[in-house]
Formats: C-alpha cells, sequence, structure tokens
C-alpha cells in the first residue's frame, strides 16, 4: 500500500517533467536540428535527462511520504482500527506538478 503510493508519487512527478519537455521543447529541438540529423536522439536525451532530474527532485518527498504513511499505519494497528485505504489518486496530481515545475523552471 505504501508502495503503491510512493510509486506513483515518484513516477507521476518525472512523468510531468518529461511530457511537459516533450510538448514545450520538442518543436523547438526539431526546428533547429532539422538539417543537421540527429534529432531523435537529442530528443530523446533529453527526455531522458528531463526524467532522471525529475526522479531526482521527487526522491526526498517519497522518502517523507512513506515515513509518514508508515506511521499512520502504524498508530492504525495499535489501536485496531481499519487501515486506511491507499490513496490512488496521487498520480494525477503530481504529473500536474512536474509540468507546472518544468514550465517554471523553462522559463528562467
Amino acid at each position: 500500500m505504501i508502495f503503491d503510493e510512493v510509486f506513483r508519487i515518484g513516477m507521476g512527478f518525472p512523468g510531468g517533467m518529461a511530457l511537459a519537455y516533450a510538448v514545450l521543447d520538442m518543436r523547438r529541438l526539431a526546428a533547429e536540428q532539422l538539417d543537421e540529423g540527429g534529432t531523435s536522439l537529442a530528443a530523446i536525451g533529453g527526455m531522458v535527462g528531463t526524467f532522471g532530474f525529475g526522479a531526482f527532485l521527487a526522491m526526498p518527498v517519497c522518502i517523507i511520504w512513506g515515513f509518514s504513511r508508515q506511521a499512520q499505519l502504524k498508530a492504525a494497528r495499535k489501536k485496531r482500527e481499519r487501515l486506511p485505504e491507499p490513496i490512488r489518486w496521487l498520480g494525477l496530481p503530481a504529473l500536474l506538478v512536474g509540468i507546472v515545475c518544468y514550465a517554471i523552471v523553462r522559463t528562467f
């Protein structure tokens, strides 16, 4: 359950950054390198680099989220309460935050 939530955050944020790179910068990159060739290699390399940078930024958030959820689950087990349901919608907000962060970073 914790891994599911952390995975959704950890893949959604860098996925959003890579998607924003694909949407915002691919046309510019293709226009610049149309005559030189190698467009696809540069585009894929940039997307992989952006995804890696997003994963690096998401790592502390994932670790903090995992430890906080673990504490909640331990407290619920001690009180013999029903365990909370996993939060399944975390991936989409993480994706949107990744898109916004890339757009902000790109402007500077």
